[in-house]
C-alpha cells in the first residue's frame, strides 16, 4: 500500500509539473498596409515578430505569442491602419502619422520643419524621444486607444523627375506630386503641387499626370519610379520619422507584464535594425537607380538654403492653430529642432522664429 501511494504521489507530482510547464499562447494579429517586399515590412515580419518569443524564451517564460500576419493591405491599407489598430481589428500595427495630420497633429511636426538631416538615425531619434517623453504626444496615442511602442525614419526625401532640375528656378510650372503633408514644401517655388500616392505614381508619372515627385530613394526603387523619372535630385529635404508601431490598448491590457516587456524590447530592436538597414539600403538604392540609367545630382548648400528660406513659415502655420486648441505645438517644435541639432543637423533655417 505504501509503495502504491508513493507511486501515485510521484505520478501526481509529475502531472502537476507537466501542467505547470505547458506553454501559454497569446494569439495576436500584426498588420501593415505595406507589402512584405518593402524593407520595413520585411524587418517587422522576420525580426520584430519572432523577436518577441525570443525575448520570452530568454527569460524562461512559459508565454508565447502566435502571430497572425496581415500585410500588403490584406486587413487595411496604409491610410486606414490607424483605425484598424485603434478599433482592435489588428492588435499591433504599422501606422504612418503623415496620413493623420488631424488626429496626430503634433507627430507631424516633422513635415513642418523640412531641410533637416539626411541621417535616418538623427531623424528617428529626434521624434522618438519626444514621443516617449512629451505628455501631449503620449495623450494623442492614448486618446486613440493606442499604446506607442517605437518609430523610425525612412531615407531622405528627394525629387524624382521626368525632366532635369538643376535649381529652384527650374521648378516653375512643373507638376510635382507629394504626400499631402509635404505639399507646403513647394509653396513659392513656382511648381504646381499635386497630391499623389506611391500606389499609382509609376503610371501617373509615365502618363504625365505629374512631372516629378517628392519621394525617397528606397521608395523610388521599390516602386521603380526611376524608370519613368530618371532625373534624381538630392534636394536636402531631409529624412523624416514617419512610421510608428502601435498596439491596441485593449489588447495590451490583456497581456501579462512579461509579454508586454518582450514586445517592447523587440520593438526597440526593430528601431535599431531599421536605422542600420535604411543607412545600408539607401546607398544600394542609388546604385540601383544609376545602373538603371538614372542620373543623380545634388543641390548645393546655397540652393538648399535658398529653397528653405523662400518658403513661407510653414512651421508657424502648423503651430498657431494647434496652440489655439491648447496643444503645445511651439514647445514640440522647439524640442524637435533642438533634438535635430544635438544630432548634428545643420538647419538652413530656424523654423521656430515667428
Amino acid at each position: 500500500m505504501l509503495i502504491r501511494n508513493l507511486i501515485c504521489a510521484g505520478a501526481a507530482a509529475l502531472l502537476a509539473g507537466a501542467v505547470h510547464a505547458q506553454t501559454i499562447t497569446h494569439k495576436l494579429t500584426f498588420a501593415s498596409g505595406y507589402p512584405a517586399t518593402f524593407a520595413w515590412t520585411d524587418e517587422e515580419i522576420k525580426a520584430f515578430l519572432p523577436g518577441v518569443n525570443n525575448e520570452l524564451e530568454k527569460t524562461g517564460s512559459r508565454h508565447r505569442v502566435e502571430w497572425n500576419v496581415a500585410v500588403g493591405g490584406t486587413l487595411a491599407t496604409m491610410p486606414n491602419m490607424l483605425d484598424a489598430v485603434s478599433t482592435g481589428l489588428a492588435d499591433v500595427g504599422h501606422v504612418v502619422h503623415l496620413f493623420e495630420p488631424v488626429r496626430l497633429p503634433l507627430q507631424n511636426v516633422v513635415s513642418a520643419a523640412p531641410f533637416s538631416s539626411a541621417s535616418p538615425r538623427v531623424a528617428t531619434m529626434a521624434l522618438h524621444e519626444l514621443q516617449k517623453t512629451n505628455p501631449a504626444m503620449q495623450k494623442s496615442w492614448s486618446d486613440l486607444n493606442l499604446v506607442y511602442l517605437t518609430s523610425f525614419s525612412f531615407d531622405s526625401y528627394l525629387l524624382v523627375s521626368r525632366i532635369p532640375i538643376k535649381s529652384m528656378a527650374d521648378l516653375k510650372g512643373v507638376k510635382i506630386a507629394a504626400a499631402a503633408a509635404n505639399t507646403p514644401w513647394l509653396e513659392n517655388t513656382g511648381a504646381t503641387p499635386i497630391s499623389g500616392t506611391m500606389g499609382t505614381a509609376y503610371n501617373d508619372m509615365k502618363a504625365g499626370v505629374f512631372d516629378a515627385a517628392i519621394n525617397s530613394a528606397m521608395l523610388t526603387v521599390g516602386g521603380k519610379l526611376h524608370e519613368v523619372g530618371p532625373h534624381i535630385v538630392r534636394t536636402g529635404f531631409g529624412a523624416i520619422n514617419a512610421f510608428d508601431i502601435v498596439v491596441n490598448r485593449g489588447s495590451w491590457d490583456k497581456l501579462p507584464l512579461e509579454v508586454r516587456s518582450a514586445i517592447t524590447k523587440s520593438a526597440d530592436q526593430l528601431q535599431e535594425n531599421m536605422i542600420k538597414r535604411v543607412e545600408r539600403e539607401t546607398d544600394a538604392a542609388f546604385e540601383t537607380m544609376k545602373k538603371g540609367g538614372a542620373t543623380v545630382t545634388d543641390f548645393s548648400p546655397e540652393e538648399r538654403a535658398r529653397w528653405a528660406n523662400n518658403l513661407p513659415n510653414i512651421a508657424e502655420r502648423w503651430a498657431k492653430p494647434l496652440e489655439a486648441k491648447g496643444l503645445p505645438a511651439k514647445q514640440v517644435l522647439r524640442q524637435y529642432l533642438d533634438n535635430l541639432e544635438k544630432g548634428g543637423a545643420q538647419l538652413p533655417r530656424d523654423w521656430s522664429k515667428f
